[in-house]
Protein backbone atom coordinates (compact mmCIF):
# COMPACT_ATOMS: atom_id res chain seq x y z
CA UNK A 1 0.00 0.00 0.00
CA UNK A 2 2.78 2.39 0.96
CA UNK A 3 4.75 1.55 -2.21
CA UNK A 4 1.68 2.23 -4.38
CA UNK A 5 1.15 5.59 -2.65
CA UNK A 6 4.80 6.55 -3.20
CA UNK A 7 4.62 5.60 -6.88
CA UNK A 8 1.40 7.57 -7.33
CA UNK A 9 2.84 10.59 -5.49
CA UNK A 10 6.06 10.48 -7.56
CA UNK A 11 4.01 10.19 -10.76
CA UNK A 12 1.89 13.24 -9.85
CA UNK A 13 4.97 15.34 -9.00
CA UNK A 14 6.66 14.28 -12.26
CA UNK A 15 3.58 15.26 -14.27
CA UNK A 16 3.46 18.67 -12.61
CA UNK A 17 7.15 19.30 -13.35
CA UNK A 18 6.80 18.19 -16.97
CA UNK A 19 3.80 20.47 -17.43
CA UNK A 20 5.66 23.44 -15.92
CA UNK A 21 8.66 22.88 -18.16
CA UNK A 22 6.40 22.45 -21.18
CA UNK A 23 4.54 25.69 -20.47
CA UNK A 24 7.86 27.52 -19.98
CA UNK A 25 9.16 26.30 -23.34
CA UNK A 26 5.93 27.29 -25.11
CA UNK A 27 6.02 30.75 -23.55
CA UNK A 28 9.70 31.25 -24.41
CA UNK A 29 9.38 30.28 -28.07
CA UNK A 30 6.06 32.05 -28.60
CA UNK A 31 7.57 35.52 -28.45
CA UNK A 32 5.88 36.44 -25.17
CA UNK A 33 7.06 39.57 -23.37
CA UNK A 34 9.99 39.41 -20.97
CA UNK A 35 8.75 40.63 -17.60
CA UNK A 36 10.18 43.74 -15.97
CA UNK A 37 8.28 43.76 -12.71
CA UNK A 38 4.73 44.47 -13.91
CA UNK A 39 5.86 45.94 -17.22
CA UNK A 40 7.50 44.27 -20.19
CA UNK A 41 9.76 44.52 -23.21
CA UNK A 42 8.71 42.23 -26.04
CA UNK A 43 11.16 40.36 -28.23
CA UNK A 44 10.06 42.51 -31.17
CA UNK A 45 10.79 45.76 -29.33
CA UNK A 46 14.14 44.50 -28.08
CA UNK A 47 15.02 43.37 -31.61
CA UNK A 48 14.73 46.99 -32.78
CA UNK A 49 17.67 47.91 -30.54
CA UNK A 50 19.66 44.83 -31.53
CA UNK A 51 19.26 45.61 -35.24
CA UNK A 52 20.09 49.28 -34.71
CA UNK A 53 23.32 48.54 -32.80
CA UNK A 54 24.44 45.53 -34.82
CA UNK A 55 26.49 47.43 -37.44
CA UNK A 56 28.29 49.50 -34.77
CA UNK A 57 29.25 46.44 -32.70
CA UNK A 58 30.30 44.47 -35.79
CA UNK A 59 32.51 47.32 -37.02
CA UNK A 60 34.08 47.77 -33.57
CA UNK A 61 34.88 44.09 -33.05
CA UNK A 62 35.89 43.31 -36.65
CA UNK A 63 38.71 45.84 -36.23
CA UNK A 64 39.74 44.26 -32.92
CA UNK A 65 39.63 40.66 -34.13
CA UNK A 66 41.40 41.47 -37.43
CA UNK A 67 40.33 38.18 -38.98
CA UNK A 68 37.91 37.45 -41.78
CA UNK A 69 35.63 35.17 -39.74
CA UNK A 70 32.30 34.09 -41.19
CA UNK A 71 29.14 35.64 -39.76
CA UNK A 72 28.26 33.03 -37.11
CA UNK A 73 31.83 32.43 -35.93
CA UNK A 74 32.39 36.18 -35.63
CA UNK A 75 29.52 36.77 -33.18
CA UNK A 76 30.62 33.93 -30.88
CA UNK A 77 34.37 34.74 -31.08
CA UNK A 78 35.94 35.14 -27.61
CA UNK A 79 37.90 38.38 -27.22
CA UNK A 80 38.83 40.41 -24.13
CA UNK A 81 36.69 38.14 -21.96
CA UNK A 82 33.54 38.64 -24.01
CA UNK A 83 32.04 38.05 -27.47
CA UNK A 84 30.55 40.48 -30.00
CA UNK A 85 27.15 38.87 -29.37
CA UNK A 86 27.34 39.49 -25.62
CA UNK A 87 28.41 43.09 -26.17
CA UNK A 88 25.60 43.62 -28.68
CA UNK A 89 23.04 42.25 -26.22
CA UNK A 90 24.49 44.35 -23.41
CA UNK A 91 24.38 47.57 -25.41
CA UNK A 92 20.91 46.87 -26.79
CA UNK A 93 19.69 45.98 -23.28
CA UNK A 94 20.90 49.27 -21.81
CA UNK A 95 19.20 51.28 -24.55
CA UNK A 96 15.98 49.23 -24.39
CA UNK A 97 15.79 49.66 -20.61
CA UNK A 98 16.30 53.42 -20.94
CA UNK A 99 13.53 53.59 -23.54
CA UNK A 100 11.16 51.63 -21.32
CA UNK A 101 11.92 53.88 -18.33
CA UNK A 102 11.05 56.94 -20.44
CA UNK A 103 7.82 55.27 -21.60
CA UNK A 104 6.82 54.43 -18.01
CA UNK A 105 7.60 57.99 -16.91
CA UNK A 106 5.55 59.41 -19.80
CA UNK A 107 2.68 57.12 -18.86
CA UNK A 108 2.91 58.30 -15.25
CA UNK A 109 2.68 61.93 -16.40
CA UNK A 110 -0.33 61.20 -18.61
CA UNK A 111 1.61 61.88 -21.82
CA UNK A 112 0.85 58.43 -23.20
CA UNK A 113 -1.73 55.88 -22.10
CA UNK A 114 -0.56 52.58 -23.56
CA UNK A 115 3.16 51.74 -23.73
CA UNK A 116 2.79 48.26 -25.17
CA UNK A 117 4.77 47.49 -28.30
CA UNK A 118 1.68 46.02 -30.00
CA UNK A 119 -0.11 49.37 -29.64
CA UNK A 120 2.93 51.22 -30.98
CA UNK A 121 3.29 48.84 -33.94
CA UNK A 122 -0.37 49.23 -34.93
CA UNK A 123 -0.01 53.00 -34.74
CA UNK A 124 3.05 52.90 -37.00
CA UNK A 125 1.26 50.57 -39.45
CA UNK A 126 -1.68 52.96 -39.71
CA UNK A 127 0.55 56.01 -40.30
CA UNK A 128 3.46 54.60 -42.30
CA UNK A 129 2.01 55.53 -45.72
CA UNK A 130 1.98 59.21 -44.67
CA UNK A 131 5.44 59.24 -43.06
CA UNK A 132 8.58 60.59 -44.74
CA UNK A 133 10.37 57.37 -43.84
CA UNK A 134 9.11 53.80 -43.84
CA UNK A 135 11.57 52.92 -41.06
CA UNK A 136 9.95 51.63 -37.89
CA UNK A 137 13.13 52.54 -35.96
CA UNK A 138 12.91 56.18 -37.05
CA UNK A 139 9.29 56.33 -35.94
CA UNK A 140 10.18 54.64 -32.64
CA UNK A 141 12.93 57.18 -31.89
CA UNK A 142 10.65 60.03 -32.96
CA UNK A 143 8.05 58.89 -30.42
CA UNK A 144 10.75 58.54 -27.74
CA UNK A 145 12.06 62.05 -28.43
CA UNK A 146 8.52 63.40 -28.24
CA UNK A 147 8.04 61.81 -24.81
CA UNK A 148 11.40 63.17 -23.60
CA UNK A 149 10.54 66.67 -24.80
CA UNK A 150 7.17 66.67 -23.02
CA UNK A 151 8.67 65.29 -19.80
CA UNK A 152 11.31 68.03 -19.85
CA UNK A 153 8.61 70.65 -20.37
CA UNK A 154 6.93 69.38 -17.19
CA UNK A 155 10.24 69.47 -15.31
CA UNK A 156 10.92 73.00 -16.57
CA UNK A 157 7.59 74.21 -15.16
CA UNK A 158 8.48 72.71 -11.81
CA UNK A 159 11.81 74.60 -11.66
CA UNK A 160 10.61 77.91 -10.23
CA UNK A 161 13.30 78.74 -7.66
CA UNK A 162 15.77 81.17 -9.22
CA UNK A 163 18.24 80.57 -6.38
CA UNK A 164 18.70 76.98 -7.58
CA UNK A 165 19.40 78.17 -11.10
CA UNK A 166 21.83 80.78 -9.81
CA UNK A 167 23.66 78.11 -7.81
CA UNK A 168 23.75 75.84 -10.85
CA UNK A 169 25.15 78.71 -12.95
CA UNK A 170 27.89 79.38 -10.36
CA UNK A 171 28.79 75.68 -10.15
CA UNK A 172 29.05 75.35 -13.93
CA UNK A 173 30.59 78.67 -14.93
CA UNK A 174 32.77 77.06 -17.60
CA UNK A 175 29.61 76.28 -19.59
CA UNK A 176 28.97 80.01 -19.90
CA UNK A 177 32.46 81.22 -20.70
CA UNK A 178 32.85 83.71 -23.53
CA UNK A 179 35.28 83.05 -26.35
CA UNK A 180 38.62 84.76 -25.77
CA UNK A 181 39.55 87.71 -27.93
CA UNK A 182 42.38 86.41 -30.11
CA UNK A 183 44.47 88.29 -32.67
CA UNK A 184 46.98 86.91 -35.11
CA UNK A 185 48.92 87.38 -38.32
CA UNK A 186 48.13 85.03 -41.20
CA UNK A 187 50.87 84.57 -43.81
CA UNK A 188 50.35 82.65 -47.04
CA UNK A 189 53.41 81.00 -48.57
CA UNK A 190 53.85 79.77 -52.13
CA UNK A 191 56.94 77.91 -53.35
CA UNK A 192 58.86 78.94 -50.23
CA UNK A 193 58.09 82.68 -50.30
CA UNK A 194 55.46 84.81 -48.55
CA UNK A 195 52.90 86.18 -51.00
CA UNK A 196 50.54 87.86 -48.48
CA UNK A 197 50.21 88.74 -44.84
CA UNK A 198 47.13 89.98 -42.96
CA UNK A 199 45.82 90.51 -39.45
CA UNK A 200 43.00 88.27 -38.22
CA UNK A 201 40.87 88.51 -35.10
CA UNK A 202 38.21 86.41 -33.42
CA UNK A 203 36.06 87.16 -30.36
CA UNK A 204 32.89 85.96 -28.67
CA UNK A 205 30.74 88.03 -31.03
CA UNK A 206 32.50 86.95 -34.24
CA UNK A 207 33.23 83.24 -33.63
CA UNK A 208 30.23 81.98 -35.57
CA UNK A 209 30.76 84.29 -38.55
CA UNK A 210 34.46 83.45 -38.80
CA UNK A 211 33.80 79.71 -38.48
CA UNK A 212 31.29 79.88 -41.33
CA UNK A 213 33.70 81.91 -43.50
CA UNK A 214 36.85 79.86 -42.79
CA UNK A 215 36.40 77.01 -40.32
CA UNK A 216 40.00 75.81 -40.54
CA UNK A 217 41.44 79.26 -39.78
CA UNK A 218 38.99 79.79 -36.89
CA UNK A 219 39.86 76.41 -35.34
CA UNK A 220 43.61 77.07 -35.49
CA UNK A 221 43.18 80.55 -34.02
CA UNK A 222 41.06 79.26 -31.13
CA UNK A 223 43.69 76.63 -30.24
CA UNK A 224 46.71 78.96 -30.12
CA UNK A 225 48.20 80.63 -27.08
CA UNK A 226 49.88 84.01 -27.38
CA UNK A 227 53.21 83.63 -29.21
CA UNK A 228 52.39 80.21 -30.69
CA UNK A 229 52.36 79.43 -34.41
CA UNK A 230 50.33 77.00 -36.50
CA UNK A 231 51.31 75.87 -40.02
CA UNK A 232 49.07 73.91 -42.39
CA UNK A 233 48.44 73.40 -46.09
CA UNK A 234 47.05 70.98 -48.64
CA UNK A 235 50.25 70.61 -50.63
CA UNK A 236 53.91 71.61 -50.72
CA UNK A 237 53.28 74.55 -53.04
CA UNK A 238 51.03 76.54 -50.70
CA UNK A 239 51.27 76.81 -46.91
CA UNK A 240 49.49 78.88 -44.28
CA UNK A 241 51.28 80.25 -41.23
CA UNK A 242 49.34 81.74 -38.32
CA UNK A 243 51.09 83.58 -35.48
CA UNK A 244 48.99 84.40 -32.39
CA UNK A 245 49.90 87.94 -31.28
CA UNK A 246 47.29 88.43 -28.53
CA UNK A 247 44.95 86.30 -26.42
CA UNK A 248 42.67 88.09 -23.95
CA UNK A 249 40.35 86.22 -21.58
CA UNK A 250 36.75 86.61 -22.72
CA UNK A 251 35.24 86.35 -19.23
CA UNK A 252 31.79 84.89 -18.53
CA UNK A 253 28.29 85.63 -19.73
CA UNK A 254 26.10 87.18 -17.05
CA UNK A 255 23.44 85.04 -15.42
CA UNK A 256 20.62 87.27 -16.71
CA UNK A 257 21.89 86.84 -20.29
CA UNK A 258 21.82 83.04 -20.18
CA UNK A 259 19.08 82.23 -17.67
CA UNK A 260 17.05 80.24 -20.22
CA UNK A 261 20.11 78.24 -21.28
CA UNK A 262 20.93 77.61 -17.60
CA UNK A 263 17.38 76.40 -17.01
CA UNK A 264 17.49 74.07 -20.02
CA UNK A 265 20.81 72.55 -18.93
CA UNK A 266 19.59 72.23 -15.35
CA UNK A 267 16.48 70.38 -16.56
CA UNK A 268 18.61 68.10 -18.76
CA UNK A 269 20.62 67.17 -15.68
CA UNK A 270 17.49 66.59 -13.58
CA UNK A 271 16.11 64.39 -16.36
CA UNK A 272 19.25 62.21 -16.50
CA UNK A 273 19.33 61.88 -12.70
CA UNK A 274 15.71 60.75 -12.73
CA UNK A 275 16.44 58.21 -15.48
CA UNK A 276 19.25 56.69 -13.38
CA UNK A 277 17.07 56.63 -10.25
CA UNK A 278 14.05 55.15 -12.02
CA UNK A 279 16.21 52.53 -13.76
CA UNK A 280 17.74 51.38 -10.46
CA UNK A 281 14.28 51.02 -8.92
CA UNK A 282 13.12 48.67 -11.68
CA UNK A 283 15.77 46.08 -10.74
CA UNK A 284 15.66 44.60 -14.22
CA UNK A 285 17.17 41.13 -14.38
CA UNK A 286 16.54 39.77 -17.84
CA UNK A 287 19.88 39.91 -19.66
CA UNK A 288 20.52 36.17 -19.31
CA UNK A 289 17.17 35.41 -20.89
CA UNK A 290 17.87 37.78 -23.76
CA UNK A 291 21.26 36.19 -24.38
CA UNK A 292 19.44 33.01 -25.32
CA UNK A 293 16.80 34.55 -27.57
CA UNK A 294 16.38 32.56 -30.77
CA UNK A 295 17.32 34.15 -34.10
CA UNK A 296 18.36 37.37 -32.33
CA UNK A 297 21.32 37.73 -34.70
CA UNK A 298 19.59 36.91 -37.95
CA UNK A 299 20.86 38.98 -40.84
CA UNK A 300 18.52 41.82 -41.76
Amino acid sequence: MEKKFRKKYTYIISCILICCIGVSIIIFFSGSPININKESISKEEFKLFVDNQKAYIESTYRSKIQSNLDYNKFWSYEIEGTTPKKELIKRASELAIRAKVIQLWAQEEGIIEDISYDKFYKEWESKRSNLNSNSIWEYYTYKQDEMKRKIKEILKKEVTEEDKLQDYYNENLDNYKKTDTIKGILTIWEDGRAISSSEVEISHDTTRLMSEANEELANHLLELSEGETAIWGDNEEQKYQLLCTLRKDGGYMKFDEVVQAVKAQYVDELFEKQIIERTSKLKIKYNNILLNQINILDKN
